[in-house]
């Protein structure tokens, strides 16, 4: 036999360790990949839009309120907008509201210091300005309920104090304030347009609310109870405006 019969036939395919040798394995794989890339950079991580702006905390600018604008926060800002005439027109306004009050008590205190005098022992007639009273009479009764002439008056009550008087003159306006013993006002103030001749009767809208309470009253262990009548233009007039005609003792009598 010639000598090549015994040289070994080399196939077409690869041997295992020559195809393991060619093949590159996975990490070869990923080397190649970066090896094939450009050389890496360090690459610096990019700044957020609120560190571009703002800058480091050390660049942070610090605020601080000036000593003036201090003084203007701590200031009353009311009386610095207005100007002195503003200022005077206040002050004026305040001086008549305070002598528009003094005024009114000093005339409430007169009508408080007067003497009720009893009602048959008056000087009649007795004149205001436009209204004069030619007769005058107090006493009790129990309010009437029903009809065009119903009282007006406080639950409970058993007897009210009456006035009953004949008036003349022009038209104007009488106001009738009732008090008790002890000298407080009893109910509501009753103001009542007269003009000319005319007969009025007048009850409080309070009174006795037991009519025992008379008992005492009649034989003077209570005090005696007034009405007050004062003159005014009209009844929305203010206090000042009315002037005192009288006060009168409420009659112990019952009718």
């Amino acid at each position: 036999m010639s000598n090549d019969s015994n040289t070994p036939e080399v196939s077409d395919q690869d041997t295992p360790l020559s195809k393991a040798a060619s093949e590159p394995s996975d990490a070869d794989f990923w080397d190649l990949g970066d090896s094939a890339s450009t050389p890496a950079q360090k690459i610096a991580p990019a700044q957020t839009a609120a560190e571009t702006s703002i800058g480091s905390p050390k660049e942070i600018p610090q605020v601080t309120a000036s000593p003036d604008s201090t003084k203007k926060t701590n200031s009353p800002l009311f009386f610095t907008k207005l100007s002195k005439i503003e200022l005077l027109a206040i002050a004026g306004l305040i001086a008549l509201l305070l002598i528009g009050s003094i005024t009114s008590i000093v005339i409430f205190n007169k009508t408080i210091d007067l003497e009720p005098l009893i009602a048959g022992e008056l000087a009649l007639p007795i004149k205001g300005e436009k209204v004069s009273v030619t007769a005058v009479e107090t006493y009790w009764r129990e309010p009437i309920t029903r009809g065009e002439n119903s009282d007006i008056f406080r639950r409970g009550t058993k007897l009210l104090p009456v006035i009953k008087l004949k008036t003349e003159g022009s038209s104007g306006v009488l106001r009738f304030l009732f008090r008790d013993s002890e000298g407080l006002f009893v109910g509501d103030n009753i103001n009542h347009r007269v003009s000319g001749n005319e007969e009025l009767e007048i009850a409080a809208t309070a009174g006795f609310n037991d009519t025992g309470m008379h008992s005492g009253y009649r034989t003077g262990d209570t005090g005696r109870w007034t009405v007050e009548i004062l003159e005014g233009p009209s009844a929305r007039a203010p206090l000042e405006k009315f002037k005192i005609l009288f006060k009168a003792e409420i009659d112990s009598t019952i009718k």
